[in-house]
């Protein structure tokens, strides 16, 4: 299906074996014997004929291309056709996507499908509560918001989801998790008809987490006895969870979502980083839904599937791009090229597409000049780093020289710098930790979980390799050791250089 995907992807486009194989085995060493069988596979799957081709064509000693037409099926969300997207950005930048972007949220079909099947078989199982987890920037949210709740609403299987409500544990401010709960679920309905009538947030919160709770089934509307009907609580954000609040509350709001998912009627879906796993590790409920199956990773995309983020998305929107003069490279395999070194980057890659779009040319091209002027991806995260610095207060700012030390590798013969993921148990200062979790939460810098530990580190290493002066620097010292010392003044020089 990559193969298939690639060949449509590039319709009447010559794609060679090496192409190929960077498209759909990048990182996988294998050979041009694998093209060959995934071509003829396809062939015998289509009915197609490598001497009178209808559908894949072999141009000998230059690759294959896809001949028949190609056409992608429009999509509708919220009445909406696929079309809309012509008059408005397809991009979401550092946002998440949600329901109202389904039409324009691709790449993410396999993990879509997976997580999916988790849910259903949690359901099943009388346990309705998932937990999605995978590093920042990975994409929890938007695969959630668009990918699996419009796809459980189309559902025809055993049960049919009527509606869904979101709870951001990192918004809720200074409300009581409880009362912060019990909100979300006051804006569930079904046909206009709220599905908690005559509740209040406290009340419905305080019933959820009391020591002697009725079942939640006690606090529903005589309206909605369907059998059938699911809702869905999404609560994003759980690593909110373990910063700043105690153990009482925490464990007191955990159980209300237990309930909540045992009884029935509701399916939680919980997203929360991997790194703050140690801590997840520590709460019965959510081992209880690990042992249960209830624990969903999210893989990063793979090249193809970037591709299909990138080029699906401007086709159902009518965008195309530009190719750079000098080499003949198109702008979108440049930046297929710079997002699938770092898959982790995705905020980062719609950020710099959001950026391209608002300078589009008249005829709807994303062009390379205007790449070349954002400079790059690296370009844009310096510009997003240097408006958050400015923000934060002189006390975190002047930890970031001490930051960048440990995640930064200078001195190499070639005078390149490398990025480096560092623990958080090496952050030493209450500004070292605002200032890293700052940065996390702009989509800056990413934390996942490496050898067990939580660490963290830059979102793509264009934001160390794009600045001339870091490099000449490098260069320079290309001599010294990664002492600490050295380190940490190479650190110092490369943040002036991205952040001013």
């Amino acid at each position: 299906m990559d193969v298939l995907s690639a060949l449509c992807l590039d319709a009447g486009t010559i794609l060679s074996a090496e192409d190929l194989l960077q498209r759909c085995w990048d990182g996988l060493a294998v050979g041009e014997n694998q093209v060959h069988k995934a071509i003829a596979q396809l062939r015998r799957a289509l009915r197609d004929s490598a001497t009178e081709p209808r559908y894949i064509e072999n141009i000998r000693k230059r690759g294959y291309r896809a001949v028949a037409p190609v056409s992608f099926p429009p999509q509708h969300v919220m009445g909406q056709p696929a079309e809309s997207w012509s008059r408005v950005s397809p991009y979401v930048g550092l946002n998440p996507f949600d329901a109202a972007h389904e039409a324009v949220f691709f790449g993410r079909d396999a993990a879509i499908s997976r997580l999916r099947r988790t849910v259903i078989a949690q359901s099943h199982e009388g346990r309705g509560l998932t937990l999605v987890l995978g590093p920042s920037g990975s994409g929890k949210t938007s695969l959630v918001q668009a990918g699996l709740l419009p796809a459980l609403m189309r559902d025809a299987g055993p049960f049919r989801v009527v509606g869904a409500t979101t709870l951001d544990l990192g918004d809720i401010g200074a409300v009581k998790l409880a009362t912060a709960l019990g909100g979300a679920l006051l804006d569930l309905d079904r046909d206009g008809e709220p599905l908690f009538a005559g509740q209040s947030a406290e009340s419905i919160g305080a019933t959820l987490t009391g020591e002697e709770s009725p079942p939640a089934r006690a606090l529903w509307s005589g309206h909605c006895a369907d059998p059938g009907a699911r809702f869905v609580l999404f609560v994003d954000r759980l690593e909110a969870l373990f910063s700043g609040t105690g153990p009482v509350p925490r464990r007191q709001f955990l159980t209300a979502l237990d309930r909540l998912a045992l009884d029935g009627r509701v399916i939680v879906v919980v997203a929360c980083r991997n790194d703050f796993y140690p801590e997840l590790a520590q709460e019965p409920v959510l081992m209880e839904a690990k042992a249960a199956g209830g624990h969903f990773d999210l893989a990063p995309p793979n090249r193809m599937e970037i591709a299909q983020m990138i080029r699906l998305s401007a086709k159902a929107a009518g965008l195309s791009f530009g190719t750079d003069p000098d080499s003949h490279t198109p702008l979108d395999d440049l930046l297929c090229d710079g997002a699938a070194t770092s898959p982790d980057a995705l905020p980062l890659l719609q950020y710099t597409l959001e950026q391209l779009y608002l300078r589009r040319s008249p005829g709807r091209e994303l062009t390379m000049s205007a790449y070349r002027a954002l400079g790059g991806i690296g370009g844009v995260i310096g510009r997003r780093a240097e408006l958050l610095l400015s923000g934060l207060a002189g006390p975190a700012q002047a930890a970031l020289p001490r930051v960048f030390s440990l995640i930064v590798a200078a001195g190499a013969a070639d005078g390149s710098v490398r990025s480096l993921r560092a623990p958080w148990s090496a952050l030493t200062t209450d500004d070292e930790n605002l200032l890293v979790r700052s940065l996390v939460e702009e989509r800056l810098f990413v934390s996942h979980v490496h050898d067990r530990q939580p660490v963290f580190g830059v979102a793509h290493e264009a934001l160390l390799r794009q600045r001339p002066r870091a490099v000449a620097w490098v260069a320079e010292h290309r001599q010294d050791r990664p002492s600490s010392s050295s380190r940490s003044s190479a650190g110092a020089l490369i943040t002036l250089v991205i952040f001013q």
